[in-house]
């Protein structure tokens, strides 16, 4: 994890933190995050409740919500729009922990009001049923009828992708628009798959603001809890992978614990050692062609 030697000193690593997340104050964070969810409850869940669109489309909403959020609100907050994100920010020390509170903070108010405003223009068709509001669940909230495992295993991949994609944006200091675009399109995939096992999972704020707004007799509430847990443990499982593929190492992340850098250290081992066998086995099969 991030065991490559190099140049990477105290100054470039600060910069790499204030490019991958602005430190805003924290009346800009909460505020652009809070709008941030908001949209994205609208464009998402939204675009399905009021319009009833297919799934490809759906899946487009979806992407273009959050690339759109992510080019206008990247510059002021980091566009987060994810609790599940924000931690992985605050692990990878992209933030710090006042401003991912107020992030935190933020998206869980903007997804009770973004909801709410799509319950608002909902209800004013006649024939309207908030039924489950594109709440997540398994089973007979699943559209396939997926049951728990299955549902289980798709939210986690999902919040690993999404997790790992934001963070390496932010490492390689990208732009904002560039940004945009690689996650919206990432949350189009990530549309694509989940929305038949469970209606486009990966965000626990997203999946919130769809539960408390629907009907009480569909278990949506019962069931939000494995939508809210599970992108958290895909966030240290995704921080995880991208320490494999960053130049970042683990001692300057919230990962690091002596156990695990000495288990990191014995698979660079591994690794090595693996590298020097086939080395060598390579070596004296060519002596043996070249004896030939």
């Amino acid at each position: 994890m991030g065991a490559a030697e190099g140049v990477r000193g105290p100054r470039r690593h600060l910069e790499s933190v204030a490019y991958g997340a602005p430190m805003a104050n924290h009346a800009r964070m909460l505020g652009s995050e809070m709008l941030g969810t908001a949209l994205l409850m609208i464009g998402g869940p939204g675009a399905v409740i009021l319009g009833g669109v297919d799934t490809v489309t759906a899946a487009m909403s979806f992407g273009l919500t959050l690339a759109m959020v992510t080019a206008v609100l990247g510059p002021r907050s980091g566009a987060h729009v994810n609790p599940a994100i924000t931690l992985a920010m605050l692990l990878a020390r992209r933030t710090d922990g006042q401003q991912a509170v107020m992030a935190w903070m933020g998206q869980i108010a903007g997804a009770v009001v973004g909801g709410g405003v799509v319950l608002a223009a909902a209800t004013s068709r006649p024939e309207f049923q908030r039924g489950s509001f594109f709440s997540n669940g398994w089973g007979d909230l699943s559209p396939a009828a997926y049951d728990w495992p299955g549902v289980l295993v798709v939210e986690f991949v999902v919040s690993v992708m999404l997790v790992t994609v934001a963070l390496t944006l932010a490492s390689d200091r990208h732009g904002w628009g560039l940004r945009g675009v690689v996650m919206g399109a990432t949350m189009a995939v990530v549309a694509l798959i989940s929305l038949p096992v469970h209606n486009v999972g990966g965000n626990p704020a997203r999946s919130f603001g769809s539960a408390i707004y629907a009907s009480t007799d569909t278990s949506a509430l019962g069931m939000v809890w494995m939508f809210l847990l599970v992108p958290f443990a895909g966030s240290l499982v995704g921080t995880a992978l991208w320490l494999m593929i960053d130049d970042t190492r683990l001692e300057q992340t919230g990962l690091f614990t002596p156990p695990l850098a000495q288990a990191r250290d014995l698979a660079d081992q591994l690794v090595e050692e693996v590298v020097e066998t086939v080395d060598d086995v390579v070596q004296r099969a060519g002596r043996v062609d070249h004896d030939r």
